[in-house]
């Protein structure tokens, strides 16, 4: 009888053992699964954040490139501007000198 106690106490010493080894799987799995939801979120957030940046200078590029037209038509109009005013300085100058000429 005492053989079976001993028995019985070692087997229940084993379960122990056994569920605490398994409780401690239970965890470490918990923690891997949270530990790889994590990092892939991060990879998620990181390819969003890379759209994001990429669509941004995208816009950017847009807007500069928008900007350089205008100020190209802006630097065209002042430069046909200033040359209608020379040209009228000119033909005012000319048409002075003829008439002191004549």
């Amino acid at each position: 009888m005492g053989q079976l106690r001993a028995n019985q106490a070692q087997l229940l010493e084993k379960r122990r053992e056994a569920d605490t080894k398994d409780q401690q799987i239970r965890q470490d799995t918990d923690a891997l699964v949270r530990m790889v939801d994590q990092r892939g979120q991060e990879a998620r957030d990181r390819v969003l954040l890379q759209q994001e940046l990429a669509a941004a200078a995208a816009d950017h590029q847009d807007a500069l490139a928008l900007l350089r037209e205008e100020l190209a038509e802006q630097h065209t109009h002042n430069v046909r501007e200033q040359r209608a005013h020379a040209d009228a300085q000119a033909e005012d100058v000319l048409e002075r000198s003829e008439a002191m000429l004549r």
